[in-house]
């Protein structure tokens, strides 16, 4: 066990294996025909443009949305001190809210943005919100006590876009 010479292997029995070789496809058999009713075209539903997403936030990515905001506001980059202060002050923080609010749902659309948690729905409308910044790892929407993270990594190309958009049509963008 402890020795210098390569471990063997427990049972020297062999396995048969199974080996399934795959026709070769026609082109033609991709091809998909959709035959449409004669029935007049269904409009969308009024919330066809809403951005919904659902987050669970992490340590590390609510570490760096602080550190960026701190370094934001202080118009400098993050040195090795303010890092350690936000590690020490944020991570107590980012447990109390992960206990209060582990998962997330955000509805956002031309009204406003709506976050949904176990400690309840908060919405904010598009004139209450002061800022929206764009940081690393998402955006930082600023409203008049507070402040919501969104994570890039919840929103798809598209999403990004049309919250971009709405963010611009507000104004805070």
């Amino acid at each position: 066990m402890f020795g210098t010479g390569h471990p063997r292997p427990l049972h020297r029995k062999e396995v048969a294996m199974h080996v399934v070789r795959q026709q070769e496809r026609r082109l033609d058999s991709h091809t998909l025909t959709v035959d449409l009713p004669d029935a007049p075209p269904v409009a969308p539903p009024p919330a066809a443009h809403a951005i919904r997403f659902d987050v669970v936030y992490t340590l590390a990515e609510y570490l760096g949305f602080v550190r960026d905001h701190v370094a934001f506001l202080r118009r400098r980059t993050a040195g090795p001190l303010l890092r350690a202060w936000v590690a020490l002050i944020g991570t107590p923080i980012f447990f109390i809210k992960k206990r209060r609010m582990p998962h997330c749902a955000f509805h956002i659309d031309a009204h406003g943005i709506e976050r949904r948690s176990r400690a309840g729905t908060l919405a904010r409308s598009w004139a209450d919100i002061r800022d929206v910044r764009r940081y690393r790892r998402g955006y930082v929407v600023i409203y008049d006590r507070g402040a919501m993270p969104i994570p890039l990594r919840c929103m798809d190309r598209e999403q990004e876009a049309a919250f971009r958009r709405l963010a611009a049509g507000a104004g805070r963008a």
